[in-house]
């Protein structure tokens, strides 16, 4: 899964939206978000995000169409191996919206590098222990024998998704922390429906290479977000926050 999110995430990166003078005002912090102009900005903000998560619904629906049952192990597997990724994105978003505000760059990104020391331990061994032993890792969630069989060899392909959607949930805290979810929602949209699934086409039809085809399409969908953020932040754009009230 390219992109997740979560609603909880949204209130940790307003808190570090500053005001036009570059201010952080919490003793009138709810006045001003009580004006219409405040409103605006924070549906700027969100509805790119919500957007996002109803793509992210769509995803998951047309991959359960196109892989079935036998990649839904997988799947499961996959949200587990990742969690840890989703838990230190919210902390990033939170920090990173902070130190943005006040325009303390070199610690929001001190803040990225630590998640991402943090989350690549756990989801590298996630890794290793589907690319050993992927039938017993997929036996957590089912026992199924001809899932097992189909599944193990589909795991161990999409096994790499684990280290490098982790990667990608910290970067992608730095740039929801400072606004860009509109950047966010452009990664969910080519990873998921441009990489993922024309990919998976081409790779499954086009060269036929059948069902591994679909399955070495999965983690080119999260190295194509990651590959975005990237770009952006060694733009360096991010460091202007993209809503200020």
């Amino acid at each position: 899964m390219p992109c997740r999110f979560r609603a909880g995430h949204l209130p940790f990166a307003a808190v570090g939206i500053q005001n036009q003078k570059g201010e952080r005002d919490y003793d009138r912090g709810q006045k001003r978000f009580d004006n219409r102009q405040s409103v605006e900005k924070m549906l700027l903000f969100s509805m790119p995000l919500i957007v996002t998560n109803l793509l992210q619904a769509l995803y998951n629906i047309a991959d359960m169409m196109i892989v079935g049952k036998y990649a839904g192990a997988a799947g499961k597997l996959s949200s587990f191996a990742v969690l840890s990724g989703q838990a230190v994105m919210g902390a990033i978003i939170t920090m990173s919206a902070q130190n943005i505000a006040v325009q303390k760059y070199k610690m929001a990104l001190q803040g990225m590098g630590m998640g991402i020391l943090y989350v690549l331990p756990l989801s590298f061994l996630f890794y290793i222990l589907s690319l050993v032993q992927p039938e017993k890792m997929l036996g957590l969630f089912t026992q199924d024998v001809q899932v097992l069989a189909v599944g193990g060899p589909y795991l161990q392909i999409i096994a790499v998704s684990f280290v490098i959607e982790s990667v990608m949930f910290c970067l992608m805290g730095v740039l929801t922390g400072a606004g860009y979810t509109n950047i966010t929602m452009v990664c969910a949209i080519i990873s998921a429906f441009g990489v993922r699934y024309g990919l998976a086409w081409f790779l499954s039809v086009g060269v036929s290479m059948g069902f591994p085809g679909i399955a070495w399409a999965y983690p080119m969908a999260p190295l194509s977000s990651t590959a975005v953020c990237i770009i952006f932040l060694l733009s360096g754009r991010w460091k202007k926050n993209r809503v200020e009230i």
